[in-house]
């Protein structure tokens, strides 16, 4: 399955402050399982937000470097995204 994403700016800059706000999230919930939670329990919750928060992370640098790209045209643009094969 192939699937396309066509985004404008302004989807690229929204789509990138959802990625923000879900790594936020996952950055309170590891810092509440450091706190709160104990043993094995404790290092599967952390080892998992940490694989969350760096995708998530990647994920944003990408937008963010696409949002600077799109924009830097001067004119309306959009980007593509495809996803599948």
């Amino acid at each position: 399955m192939k699937a396309e994403l066509i985004l404008d700016t302004t989807r690229i800059g929204l789509l990138r402050l959802a990625v923000i706000a879900l790594k936020a999230e996952r950055e309170r919930s590891a810092k509440w399982a450091a706190e709160n939670v104990t043993g094995q329990e404790k290092i599967d919750l952390l080892l998992r937000t940490g694989d969350d928060i760096r995708d998530l992370a990647e994920i944003e640098d990408a937008l963010a470097a696409m949002h600077c790209a799109v924009a830097s045209t001067g004119r309306p643009a959009t980007a593509r995204i495809t996803v599948g094969g």
